[in-house]
């Protein structure tokens, strides 16, 4: 977000569930005179040859700037470094997102312009000094007390760092840790989304308990209402994948196939977060459940097969009774 020769840079901007990498400075860079208005969430922002996040000392004016829910992981210099610019800052906010250092500090603020900030993941795998702002210090053992106290000191969890994927391990202490932002921001990355045109989405809200830390959200996988009576693998993803997509996979509609125990089918289009399907089935794809309309499910269940049974006698009476009434007559 910076000027460039002359031609201004937007001054309202969202940049989300990217993956950004491998870039010769810094991953993110806010920059420039004139006010701006940005909201950044939900990326995976690592290895850069600069900071993941850079606000230059040459920024200006009102800025208001919504960091959320993104995993920084060994980026050169810091993971975040705000570099004391002449800007007023409503908000500068720092919230779930994941600072992974190997290579500097997790955060860097210069000139303590952060006005709100909690339930970030601070990890650096050499030690020390995690946070400078102002002219104070924050370590592993006082940036919780003196600091963020909703703060969280331990390794993300990833599945595999070391690959490239940032995805929750079923251990990581970003599980259900973060704080519920709102609808807006309530998009949190699939394990199997994939760049450029195959980034999907999971409704944060829909997920385990709580919100998680960082730009993915874990797929903790239900337990099927009708504790597994049918023959159908009801808790699997072969009952059928429907996380949202962000409209930009190359495919069409996603289709949920039926399974051997006569599941509904179901269809995801491309754009639309409605799901349409048999009322109450629970669709289990990647792990996160989607409810499915507010009725019962079609399967048999205790309830319904006893109010068969009732009816069967009850209507067995009534043939009896006609039969006996025809013979007397």
């Amino acid at each position: 977000m910076s000027n460039d020769n002359g031609y201004p840079a937007p001054n309202k901007v969202e940049i989300r569930h990217n993956r950004i990498t491998g870039n010769s400075q810094a991953g993110i860079v806010v920059d420039n005179d004139g006010s701006k208005d940005a909201a950044i969430y939900g990326n995976v922002v690592y290895k850069n040859a600069g900071p993941g996040l850079l606000t230059w000392s040459t920024l200006s004016g009102t800025v208001a700037l919504r960091v959320y829910n993104n995993s920084f992981h060994h980026n050169s210099g810091h993971e975040i470094d705000l570099q004391n610019p002449g800007a007023t800052f409503s908000p500068l906010e720092l919230k779930n997102n994941i600072f992974d250092a190997a290579a500097g500090l997790c955060l860097r603020d210069t000139g303590k312009d952060i006005t709100t900030h909690g339930n970030n993941i601070y990890h650096d795998s050499n030690g020390g000094t995690l946070v400078t702002s102002g002219g104070s210090t924050y370590s592993i053992s006082t940036i919780a007390a003196d600091y963020e106290a909703t703060s969280i000191v331990a390794s993300p969890g990833y599945t595999d760092a070391t690959g490239g994927v940032f995805s929750l391990a079923t251990s990581s202490p970003a599980i259900d840790a973060g704080e519920n932002l709102g609808a807006a921001y309530d998009d949190g990355l699939a394990g199997a989304s994939a760049w450029p045109g195959g980034v999907v989405t999971l409704d944060r809200d829909l997920c385990g308990s709580g919100w998680d830390i960082g730009a993915y959200e874990h797929e903790t996988l239900p337990q099927p209402a009708d504790g597994g009576s049918d023959s159908g693998p009801d808790a699997s993803a072969a009952d059928g994948a429907v996380p949202k997509d962000s409209g930009g996979d190359a495919g069409g509609d996603q289709t949920v196939p039926k399974d051997s125990g006569g599941d509904a089918s179901a269809t995801h289009k491309d754009g639309d977060d409605s799901v349409k399907g048999e009322p109450g089935r629970t669709l289990v794809g990647d792990g996160c459940s989607c409810l499915v309309g507010g009725g019962r499910g079609g399967r048999w269940n205790g309830e319904g097969l006893l109010a068969v049974l009732l009816l069967v006698l009850a209507l067995r009476r009534v043939k009896g009774f006609e039969d006996r009434q025809l013979r007397a007559g």
